[in-house]
């Protein structure tokens, strides 16, 4: 049996850990991602989509979706816990447009990450 490569951040303890010490943060106007190094053998990622912001579901799951496939890519040497938030209404909705802000937000990230020390 494969080993999952990503899992939920679950319950408000593990977001409030992520907020208060992260280890990167990259704003890009509308997406607010956050970084922390974890100790788990997976990727954890936690998805903030209000529906204030992206009114209709579909386009909440889209989102969603298209995130938790660019955390996936990630290098498995270290783990993450990665918090995604919307800010507002994102100018581009197509899944290519976002995947490739997702990719290099994310690769700035664990850039920025590593070069910090543990």
């Amino acid at each position: 049996m494969s080993q999952r490569r990503l899992a939920p951040l679950c319950g408000n303890s593990q977001f409030e850990q992520v907020f208060s010490s992260a280890d990167s943060k990259q704003h890009a106007g509308d997406l607010f991602l956050l970084l922390k190094r974890n100790n788990e053998s997976t990727h954890r990622i936690g998805l903030i989509t209000p529906k204030r912001q992206l009114k209709r579901a579909v386009d909440r799951n889209r989102f969603r979706r298209v995130a938790r496939a660019c955390v996936a890519k990630l290098p498995t040497d270290q783990h993450y816990d990665i918090v995604a938030l919307v800010k507002r209404m994102p100018s581009d909705l197509h899944s290519t447009d976002i995947s490739r802000r997702l990719d290099t937000l994310l690769s700035r990230l664990v850039k920025k990450a590593n070069r910090t020390p543990a």
